[in-house]
């Protein structure tokens, strides 16, 4: 490291303050003017540094201006936030699009069920996934393509043609911001009160709801409309983990409304268009009672009674497992297991419906059907968390030879899946 060489004269003598006359101070300031030469150079070179480093982090900053403008042929837009980097990609499917005529898929295969875009912040673009989801319930997604996109840039799917899907189109667009007052929000039960609403810093409309329960029983799920022109543009139906308790009697909840992507393009982006309103429409306590709306209500029990046949189901294969002995093939075992699992039928009695219908008014045949299917979604519901831990379960134990680890996840398993049952019948 170089040190900076302060003249002999100057250095010669240790001046005090008692020793420098006029004489002495002008030698020593022109001794010095050398040396404050050379420190301004360097200071003035650690700013251009320092300036060079504050825009390169400048730069790096992640934009939260941005939005992906998806369309499917003679569909409307639909915008999509991007989420920033080091974070869960959020994702958005559609199951209305249109499908290449006469297509068929390969024999044995089934139809794409709906299509999915996952878009996140990589540098000065977006990295978007586009997958498709296949069968009826989505078990399977599929990759269709991975496209890095950048503002103002528009990208067709050529690659959807390939599995039967006329083609989409997305663009990443700026979004200008917005100012609108709260949107009101209606609350279709005596048993919750609305502590707060705030805006959620996002770059499309979201707000952060809070709810207190006032009634003496848990809340175990409520149906929450976005209200557009009057009418439902966005429902979501919060409920607890594993069918534990959504707001416990006294207890809070806070719930995350992302009101949608509605709005309008202008010379300067798109501008999003704030909600008319937010309805809570139905609550649903533990005990199988109400406020609201019956059939929100009916499905939200159906979804319930298909989720305790699953377990019903699911826990005795468990106990034919236990049965067996794991010692002696326990890749064997997991597999027998997986088989079993994967093989969990969605039949139900018609029962189920039946009683459900019993309290609703006026019932058609379309309640009927979307009933029977929220049932079926709930036996699915079991049969997918069970696999998708199976699958958790190989892939932490890559050669399925331990049979002591074998026994305490089954051990595990078993008790958490009593215990979710457990819950379905209090």
């Amino acid at each position: 490291m170089s040190s900076l060489l302060i003249p002999a004269r100057v250095r010669r003598k240790s001046l005090l303050p008692s020793d420098l006359n006029a004489s002495a101070i002008a030698e020593v300031e022109e001794a010095m003017r050398p040396v404050r030469a050379v420190f301004a150079s360097l200071v003035a070179a650690c700013l251009l540094v320092s300036v060079g480093r504050a825009q390169e982090k400048q730069t790096d900053i992640p934009r939260k201006d941005l939005a992906l403008e998806i369309v499917f042929e003679n569909g409307p837009p639909a915008y999509q936030r991007i989420n920033p980097p080091g974070t869960k990609p959020g994702s958005m499917w559609f199951a209305r699009f249109n499908r290449i005529a006469d297509w068929q898929p390969a024999p044995g295969t089934e139809r794409v069920a709906a299509v999915k875009f996952a878009p996140t912040i990589e540098g000065d673009g977006v990295r978007v996934v586009v997958t498709a989801l296949i069968g009826r319930f989505h078990d399977k997604e599929e990759p269709v393509a991975v496209y890095v996109a950048r503002e103002g840039e528009q990208i067709v799917v050529e690659e959807l043609t390939k599995f039967g899907v006329v083609p989409f189109k997305f663009s990443v667009v700026k979004v200008r911001g917005f100012e609108a007052p709260l949107p009101p929000v209606t609350i279709n039960s005596p048993s919750l009160e609305m502590i707060s609403l705030e805006p959620k810093d996002s770059v499309l409309p979201t707000y952060k709801l809070a709810l207190r329960n006032v009634s003496a029983k848990p809340v175990i799920a409520i149906e929450v409309h976005i209200l557009r022109e009057g009418k439902a543009a966005v429902t979501s139906t919060p409920r607890g983990e594993r069918d534990a308790p959504l707001i416990e009697p006294g207890a809070t909840y806070q719930a995350t409304i992302a009101a949608g992507g509605d709005g309008r393009m202008t010379k300067r982006g798109f501008r999003p268009k704030p909600p008319a309103g937010i309805l809570i429409r139905t609550v649903v306590f533990r005990d199988g009672s109400y406020e609201g709306d019956a059939v929100s209500a009916a499905h939200v029990r159906a979804g319930r009674a298909g989720r305790k046949l699953g377990l019903a189901r699911l826990l005795s294969l468990f106990q034919d497992v236990a049965a067996e002995r794991t010692d002696s093939d326990p890749a064997r075992t997991l597999a027998k297991l997986k088989a079993a699992a994967s093989a969990i039928g969605d039949d139900f009695d018609d029962v189920i419906v039946e009683e459900l219908l019993a309290e609703v008014p006026s019932p058609g045949d379309k309640v009927r059907q979307n009933l029977a299917i929220s049932v079926q979604v709930g036996i699915h519901t079991v049969k997918r968390a069970v696999l998708e831990e199976i699958e958790v379960f190989e892939k932490n134990r890559g050669d399925h030879s331990d049979a002591a680890a074998l026994r305490d996840w089954l051990a595990r398993s078993r008790a958490k899946y009593e215990e979710w049952l457990g819950r379905l019948h209090s």
